[in-house]
């Protein structure tokens, strides 16, 4: 018949899944405190069930320290409102000043267009004035010097007086200097106020565009500016917020609840720096692992081979596994893993080594507890 050769080794047994429990709590500065003190912790040994509360931390610090940040997020959520109503009121005072500055250039450009108008503008309206005032002043001087003819020919006639001729004289004089000043006034409008009051309507025209375009820029700026406040004032508030929830969350952690069901089993110190026991009262630093809580049901052997067989002993052969404590009963395991690299402590001798090897047990176990030792038969061909 067939025979079973097998390797046989023995090991301690330890759970599969071994969680770790770490404290995620800040150490809050100037407390006086390194770490955060237990107030309460589950007894070390005892089989708890997932979401059972397991550590209690002090809270008191952190608490006082959340109280102080929801005041710090009101005061940022305050700054932040006003920058917003002055966002948006500079959006709104700059349109109001872009819409100015542009209706003045548009006004402008309608006055120049209004006075140079050929047919009905400002400066034809006073120059047919000016027309019609030399017009009758001609009129005038015409009639006048009409009648200082007739007045002199009566004179010499002896049917009028030499007041009478010099009232005549009088009146075409006044009618001569009224279309003189008439003429002037043509000359004047014509020569000098049109091109005066020309240069003054596009010079205000030219103006009023440069006003629109130094309002733009002083817009753009002050938008800049009120848009960059704004944003400062809503990082700051988001800074504050995700503090906010930070510290919320770290008084949440200070009660620690078990992840999975298993054994309290508390975390040891690894180092003769590290021996300050798990208890009430002692004080656990951030990322300090406090306990782990091994699933008891789930199990594995952690045992080693000689390097005499070990090109023998692969991943996937089959186990028989055999606990000191319970000697009637056999578990069926598997090879997980085996180590390329010989164990540094576990040297039989100076030519010998041993390489670490994990075998899992197949099914779920009860009463095991991890430590114990397990004898591990390993079926090789």
């Amino acid at each position: 018949t067939d025979l079973n050769i097998s390797v046989t080794e023995r090991g301690n047994l330890e759970s599969q899944s071994d969680l770790r429990v770490i404290c995620e709590v800040d150490d809050v500065a100037g407390d006086g405190i390194s770490g955060t003190p237990i107030i309460w912790i589950v007894e070390n040994g005892s089989s708890v069930k997932k979401g059972d509360l397991i550590v209690e931390l002090d809270s008191a610090n952190h608490v006082n320290r959340l109280d102080s940040q929801i005041i710090d997020v009101e005061e940022a959520k305050s700054v932040y409102i006003q920058t917003k109503v002055t966002f948006d009121n500079q959006v709104t005072q700059n349109e109001t000043l872009m819409a100015e500055a542009g209706l003045q250039v548009e006004l402008n450009e309608l006055a120049l267009q209004q006075y140079e108008d050929e047919e009905g503008g400002t400066f034809q309206i006073e120059l047919q004035d000016v027309e019609l005032n030399i017009q009758e002043a001609k009129a005038s001087e015409m009639i006048q010097q009409t009648n200082l003819n007739g007045v002199e020919q009566l004179y010499k006639l002896g049917y009028r007086s030499s007041g009478e001729l010099a009232q005549a004289r009088l009146e075409t004089l006044k009618a001569e200097r009224s279309l003189a000043t008439a003429l002037s006034r043509k000359k004047e409008l014509v020569a000098y106020q049109y091109k005066m009051k020309r240069m003054s309507l596009e010079g205000g025209l030219a103006s009023s565009k440069r006003t629109l375009q130094q309002v733009k820029r002083d817009n753009d700026a002050q938008y800049a500016q009120a848009e960059a406040r704004m944003i400062a004032a809503e990082e700051s508030l988001k800074k504050e917020k995700e503090l906010l929830a930070r510290y919320r969350s770290q008084v949440e952690k200070c009660k620690i609840y078990a992840p999975q069901d298993g054994m309290v089993a508390y975390e040891t110190g690894r180092s003769r720096y590290e021996r300050e026991e798990i208890r009430p009262g002692a004080a656990v630093r951030p990322r300090q692992p406090i306990l782990a809580l091994p699933n008891l049901q789930r199990m594995q052997v952690r045992t080693t081979v000689h390097e005499s067989v070990l090109d023998q002993i692969t991943k996937g052969l089959t186990v028989s596994i055999r606990v000191d404590a319970f000697p009637e009963k056999n578990y069926s395991g598997t090879v997980q893993s085996v180590a390329v690299l010989p164990d540094q402590g576990g040297l039989l001798s100076s030519d010998t080594k041993v390489y670490a090897t994990v075998i899992t047990i197949d099914e779920e176990v009860d009463q095991l507890k991890p430590g114990m030792t397990a004898v591990a038969e390993i079926r090789v061909d």
